[in-house]
């Protein structure tokens, strides 16, 4: 296809930005071969950090901002006519900025943790119940140090981000690298390679409950199923996300949970 800049086909120009776009992500890509990336999307933005670099792509334009150190993770937030963005770095430090006609302005920094090694922070935001009307927000950040910290009194002001009230609290979570998170208004929930644990947010402070370990779990689920299968007929489907592995349905490898079921 041969695109002319001159056409007034609105196909040919979006087509047109589109190259540009993945041409421009792909020169970064290529000058940091070896280079962790992390990528997110909200509505019309998508962005990804490359080591220091935090590129973001909003309705064809390309913009990017780089940092003092590497981005461990980063967070996207719909926060009123703007996106708020925030950048988890290194050396520990978390940065606050926003999105708005087309650039990202990064407004707002402080320090979160320690510095530490590679991969030591993961980020989430969600907005804030406010009582007063105002637009505020919550961050959640995850070391691998299993300490679970917790930024809230975010203030969204326009473009403008006040973290001049943020209260931070810190609390520590069971040991072991956790494999996914979920946060809803009032509680964080983790699934960890030992353990799986809840932490509540009861009148905006922490409170981490230990659920049950994985040497805990596996004898209940293997005598939870053998329970329900004698009561069942005989056929029977079971359905579940397991996580468990077997050749009996298909799997080239077996774990635990496929042995117990």
């Amino acid at each position: 296809m041969v695109i002319s800049k001159k056409s007034s086909n609105p196909n040919c120009n979006l087509v047109s930005k589109v190259l540009n776009v993945s041409s421009a992500i792909s020169k970064i890509l290529q000058a940091h071969p070896h280079a962790a990336v992390v990528s997110s999307a909200l509505g019309k933005v998508y962005a990804l950090a490359v080591n220091r670099q935090l590129v973001v792509v909003i309705e064809q334009k390309v913009c990017c901002v780089g940092f003092g150190s590497n981005i461990d993770d980063f967070a996207l937030l719909e926060g009123g006519e703007t996106v708020v963005v925030a950048v988890a770095q290194r050396d520990g430090t978390v940065s606050l900025g926003s999105i708005s006609d087309g650039q990202l302005a990064v407004t707002r920094s402080y320090r979160l943790c320690p510095a530490g090694d590679e991969g030591q922070t993961r980020i989430f935001m969600q907005t804030q119940p406010d009582s007063e009307g105002l637009q505020r927000a919550r961050l959640f950040a995850m070391t691998t140090d299993s300490t679970l910290i917790m930024s809230s009194n975010i203030l969204i002001q326009g473009n403008d981000i006040d973290v001049s009230k943020v209260k931070v609290q810190r609390a520590s979570t069971p040991p072991g690298p956790v494999l996914d998170i979920a946060v809803t208004e009032d509680m964080v929930i983790a699934v960890g390679s030992d353990s799986t644990w809840v932490s509540y947010i009861v009148e905006d402070e922490l409170i981490v409950e230990p659920i049950l370990s994985t040497q805990e779990f596996g004898p209940i689920f293997k005598h939870s199923l053998a329970e329900l299968f004698e009561q069942l007929a005989k056929l029977f489907l079971v359905l579940g996300d397991f996580n468990a592995n077997s050749p009996a349905w298909g799997d080239f490898c077996r774990n635990g949970q496929g042995r117990m079921l």
